[in-house]
């Protein structure tokens, strides 16, 4: 089987707009857990795995992820005079 890497840059490589989304999503996914006992008194966990266990994660993956990438693409070679 072979991993396609700009499919994996895709998903995994983090910038801002990523992190904003993780960060959105996160509160979504919180308020949606909280909203949906406060209305119907119903505990679910669908939307507490996913603002606990998935959305955190996927940030720590693409972190890992973005700072392999970053030491593989020379890393603070780039920004040190020589």
């Amino acid at each position: 089987m072979k991993i396609n890497r700009k499919k994996l840059d895709l998903f995994f490589s983090l910038n801002f707009l990523k992190i904003g989304l993780i960060i959105v999503f996160w509160f979504l996914f919180v308020f949606l857990h909280n909203l949906i006992y406060a209305v119907f008194n119903f505990e679910e966990g669908f939307f507490l795995i996913l603002a606990v266990i998935v959305v955190p994660f996927y940030f720590f993956i693409s972190i890992i992820y973005s700072f392999v990438k970053w030491i593989e693409n020379g890393g603070m070679e780039k920004f040190v005079r020589k």
